[in-house]
């Protein structure tokens, strides 16, 4: 069909006239014809470097994965892909793919843990005081509690990502100011500067921030 399609192309056909001709798509016809100028030949050029591991349909179930588990090994997509394709790749062929489509793996920042209700009366609180001019905080004092682990690391958990997707929620390691093997620890600072630190020995509450 190629050679055809050049045949016509040497008896200075147009490209409208071989389409209604051979029943053919624009694109096909004009791919055949720009391969035929610029190699002089419509065959398969040998290709360049090692085939790819993976179809394209493979490369979406893999991108997919990590979009729907931003936490998801590289190691358990490898065994996925096996099981469902019987395709063997390796880990590093996983983020390759991955790489292809902006998500590389970082460290998952951490960001307290927050109801719906809790967001929802925070952001109101931000746009009250959206406009609120710069001397009206010097009355203010911020607050804040802080657990340190003492014997055993929260340890670190990596996400798949893009740029910019750094605090969508997916992407999030939520914290408790509470839990055992631990020191909790509460601070504040001000317009006037940073208070003391205190230790905490109870369950926080309004009623014990309010005796510092």
């Amino acid at each position: 069909m190629r050679e055809l399609v050049i045949s016509h192309y040497k008896e200075h056909k147009s490209e409208r006239e071989i389409i209604t001709m051979l029943k053919l798509s624009k694109t096909t016809i004009h791919d055949i014809i720009s391969k035929y100028r610029r190699t002089g030949n419509v065959k398969n050029l040998p290709r360049i470097g090692r085939p790819r591991a993976t179809s394209s349909r493979q490369d979406r179930v893999i991108q997919r994965k990590a979009v729907y588990d931003r936490r998801i090994p590289a190691a358990q997509i490898v065994a996925d892909v096996k099981d469902h394709f019987g395709v063997v790749v390796t880990p590093q062929t996983i983020r390759n793919r991955l790489h292809e489509v902006g998500l590389y793996g970082r460290r998952a920042r951490k960001k307290p843990l927050l109801r719906r209700q809790n967001k929802t009366k925070r952001l109101i609180w931000a746009r009250e005081r959206k406009n609120t001019k710069g001397s009206a905080w010097d009355e203010v004092l911020w607050s804040d509690e802080k657990k340190f682990s003492l014997f055993n690391s929260d340890g670190r958990q990596y996400v798949w990502r893009r740029p910019g997707e750094a605090l969508k929620e997916e992407c999030l390691t939520p914290t408790v100011a509470h839990g055992g093997g631990s020191i909790l620890v509460w601070g504040c600072f001000s317009a006037k500067g940073v208070g003391n630190l205190v230790k905490i020995d109870e369950i926080m509450t309004k009623e014990v921030v309010s005796y510092f």
